[in-house]
């Protein structure tokens, strides 16, 4: 049996159908690696924006915390002469307030009173307050911290004159509505004597109040 070898168009046509696949198959190539690396951008697109709306969760979920969150801090104070255990002495009033928006939970006191001289630093504070007494501040209230003692005539004479000062500090630990503990510490000193309603006014010591 004799096959005739292949005319001039069959080999023109092979000839093409070879160059037409091989296009093809080039094509075919570089379209599933653009559809590759497409789908990588994609997941790095998709990735990055995760990344920021999670850190926008976070920015938005930690600038409501701050604007609902209990705040304690002092409000005003007051040390005034008056009978103390049935005999003369201080009263030492400190009056702190909730200026948050929700409650302060948990809340527990503790206040120390001293007369000493002027440039005196004493305010030692304990590390916990948790074995003390707790209680509920709600939002926009103030309570008062008491503290009395009878010092010498002649102390009370040198406070007045400025000679000695009477310092007040205290700690004030409490819990906020997200479960976040709280602390608050003041540091006071008493200022000008005013004769006329026979009471000290509370001004804030150098070392400053500090809390969280």
């Amino acid at each position: 049996m004799f096959d005739a070898p292949p005319n001039k168009y069959e080999v023109e046509h092979n000839r093409k159908q070879q160059h037409n696949k091989a296009v093809s198959e080039r094509w075919t190539t570089l379209v599933a690696g653009l559809t590759v690396a497409i789908l990588i951008f994609q997941s790095g697109v998709f990735g990055y924006q995760a990344i920021q709306l999670k850190k926008t969760v976070a920015t938005m979920s930690d600038t409501a915390e701050r604007q609902l969150r209990a705040y304690i801090g002092v409000l005003s104070g007051v040390i005034q002469p008056g009978i103390v255990d049935g005999i003369p002495g201080l009263l030492t009033r400190v009056e702190v307030k909730n200026f948050g928006q929700t409650p302060a939970y948990d809340f527990r006191s503790w206040i120390r009173v001293l007369i000493d001289h002027p440039n005196a630093t004493p305010f030692q504070f304990p590390d916990s307050l948790i074995n003390h007494p707790r209680s509920l501040v709600s939002p926009q209230v103030s309570i008062s911290i008491d503290a009395g003692f009878s010092p010498p005539n002649d102390l009370l004479s040198e406070i007045k004159s400025g000679a000695k000062k009477l310092f007040v500090w205290g700690r004030i630990e409490y819990r906020d509505a997200f479960g976040r503990p709280r602390f608050f510490v003041f540091r006071k000193t008493n200022s000008t004597y005013l004769p006329l309603n026979n009471y000290f006014g509370i001004s804030t010591h150098p070392l400053a109040d500090d809390g969280n």
